[in-house]
């Protein structure tokens, strides 16, 4: 099946190449929907969908899914050679366990996904095309008018620890600091722990949330807490994975601190500590 010529004006000619796509996270705003005509024998559109799509191109992994709360397809991608069209674009191609395949075309900045195989046709039933794709920067978080994102608040970190271990001097020295967010038109919130110093960030959505209020009295400042769970993605490794947070805030008059609690799911235990910037009202999380 690897050998046949799959898509519209391959012709199949294999490159002596590695393959050459760059890595980094991707997105997008539409897909073509194309489907394969038994008469015309080959796939023809059936519609383009304005869609957000994300992308992860990795050294050993692609992520990529349809949808901004879409599951990511997360299968063993192989790459198999390089291919040419008629045209002269060159084309990855890539197939996993259950031979599935996607094209990746780094200069037109297209990634084509072929699934549904029939053996009547001797092809795939269906091709999803990711369109006008763009590398999205770890800076790029929190600009409204390139991504749609709206910061809600700015935790700048002053004090950190990692498994017990004081990392303070690390984060300082990346101006790190961690954000909320959600994206215009949504009421999902998502938070991120940004490294500003080497560009580059731990990202995800939070859910399963639950707050709790304290008011003042004789000894303590009013405060909450905010726990939750967190899907979360490094860029720098394409790693991703899930994890417990806790979030306490302290309201002094001088200004609002923090402590952060973050357990992953490989029991790795960070805190964080420092002062809180914006104006998050937390009622959005009951």
């Amino acid at each position: 099946m690897k050998n046949l010529v799959i898509f519209l004006l391959l012709i199949g000619t294999s490159i002596k190449l590695n393959a050459q796509i760059k890595e980094g996270y991707f997105f997008g705003k539409e897909v073509d929907e194309w489907v394969y005509s038994e008469n015309k024998k080959e796939h023809i559109l059936l519609e383009t969908i304005d869609l957000d799509t994300e992308i992860i191109l990795g050294k050993n992994k692609i992520q990529f899914k349809k949808g901004r709360n879409a599951d990511w397809l997360e299968n063993k991608w192989v790459f198999d050679k390089t291919i040419e069209s008629k045209e002269g674009s060159t084309y990855y191609r890539y197939f996993d366990e259950r031979e599935q395949m996607i094209l990746i075309d780094p200069e037109e900045n297209l990634l084509l996904y072929y699934y549904n195989w029939d053996k009547t046709f001797e092809n795939f039933r269906n091709l999803t095309v990711y369109k006008n794709l763009q590398e999205r920067k770890s800076s790029d978080y929190g600009k409204n008018e390139e991504n749609d994102q709206e910061v809600l608040a700015k935790f700048i970190i002053t004090d950190a620890t990692f498994n017990g271990e004081d990392v303070s001097e690390n984060v300082i020295e990346n101006k790190a600091y961690t954000v909320f967010y959600k994206f215009k038109g949504s009421d999902e919130i998502y938070m991120a722990n940004y490294f500003s110093g080497v560009d580059s960030q731990s990202y995800g959505k939070l859910y399963d949330s639950d707050l709790e209020k304290f008011e003042e009295t004789q000894t303590e400042y009013q405060y909450d807490v905010l726990t939750s769970s967190w899907r979360y993605i490094n860029d720098y490794d394409d790693k991703k994975g899930t994890a417990k947070i806790e979030l306490t805030r302290i309201f002094k008059p001088q200004g609002v601190t923090f402590e952060l609690k973050i357990i992953s799911e490989n029991l790795d235990f960070m805190v964080y500590k420092g002062y809180m910037e914006g104006t998050l009202d937390f009622s959005v999380f009951n």
